[in-house]
């Protein structure tokens, strides 16, 4: 009797496997039970070689699965323009870990995670705002000399987070909640959970204080933290205000710094690294600077269109680098949204779309 029970559970699992669970997605390799693709993904670092062989194998458009989670890779142009460009309304929403957004940040609020309305609303508001140095973007000033202890706390708090929130054991309890409250599975998820809540304590204390010295009746603003404070001032009262509250405005700044900074910094890493090793690149760059330029002023937006050279090494540098492993996953906000490869994506499925290697054949 208990060998039959086995056999038939494992008739079962395999059917779900092979079969049930994959029903309707496009190809993908085979997920390895709970773990899902992870596996080959971490057989042969650092990674990328398996997004290769699924879109080498099964094709531009695939499925593979985080843990439990299918994704949908788009790895080609055509595809992306069709979905991502030409029906962007329908996979604008982000996914999150189920329970990691409320139990790390109190709710999917700020920029990544925030989707709907709420998300629609709030990015009205940046575009007028974004566009400096983080720091003096955000909160109106530099680090200098006598702020290097706050610039110090904001890196190592991102390091941190960074390292944390790539820990094996993080993400499965990210894929398996119960983990989250059995060692050693909950210090990494307490490390993550304390490396954010540090940043986001002195973000909320920069806002506390710029919102006392705030004049809402100039019509100018310094940074974007005053200008979202007008802004949410102008809403008091209409039917937008619901939009606006402390918990969102923090994870804003928050994500802003957590987008804004690491992702600069590895460009510029990745730009200095390509142009020392291409000295014949760089003889290019200075004669063009020194041509339209010259040494009396500085590079301005105004001068894009005459710099043609720089402006095809900054998007070579773009293209090349290796910013993230993954990019934020979309989900479709439609029931049925156009299909891919013949695959209608449901509503609530996920989408990776930068799984693409610029030296894949």
């Amino acid at each position: 009797m208990i060998l039959l029970l086995l056999g038939i559970l494992t008739i079962w699992y395999l059917w779900n496997q092979l079969y049930w669970k994959r029903r309707g997605l496009p190809p993908g390799p085979t997920p390895f039970g709970p773990l899902g693709n992870m596996p080959e993904v971490i057989w042969k670092l650092p990674g990328y070689e398996a997004f290769r062989r699924w879109g080498k194998k099964y094709g531009p458009v695939h499925t593979f699965w985080l843990g439990p989670l299918p994704v949908i890779a788009i790895t080609d142009y055509k595809t992306l323009k069709e979905t991502i460009v030409l029906d962007g309304d329908k996979y604008v929403d982000r996914w999150f870990f189920n329970g990691i957004a409320e139990k790390i940040m109190g709710g999917n609020y700020g920029i990544i995670p925030a989707n709907g309305d709420l998300w629609r609303e709030q990015r009205s508001e940046f575009d007028t705002a974004v566009g400096s140095i983080t720091n003096n973007l955000l909160l109106g000033y530099r680090f200098d000399e006598d702020r290097q202890d706050e610039f110090r706390l904001v890196k190592g708090c991102l390091r941190e987070l960074s390292v944390a929130s790539t820990n094996p054991m993080f993400i499965l309890t990210a894929l398996v909640a119960p983990l989250q409250n059995i060692q050693p599975f909950k210090g990494a998820f307490d490390n993550v959970l304390a490396s954010r809540q540090t940043l986001f304590d002195f973000i909320l204390k920069q806002i506390a204080a710029k919102r006392e010295k705030v004049d809402y009746d100039s019509p100018s603003s310094s940074d974007f933290v005053e200008a979202y404070l007008k802004e949410w001032e102008r809403k008091m009262g209409t039917d937008q205000e619901a939009y606006f509250f402390d918990l969102q405005f923090g994870s804003v700044v928050f994500d802003l710094w957590a987008a804004g900074l690491d992702t600069t910094t590895n460009t510029l890493n990745w730009a200095v690294c390509y142009v020392l090793n291409h000295p014949e690149v760089q003889d290019k760059l200075h004669e063009e600077l020194d041509r339209v330029i010259g040494s009396d002023r500085k590079v301005t937006v105004a001068d894009k269109n005459n710099l043609p050279y720089v402006n095809a090494v900054v998007n070579e540098v773009q293209r090349l680098a290796n910013l993230l492993p993954q990019n934020i996953f979309r989900s479709t906000n439609a029931e049925c949204v156009r299909s891919l490869a013949r695959y209608c994506m449901m509503k609530r499925s996920s989408q990776n779309p930068t799984n693409s290697n610029p030296n894949a054949s």
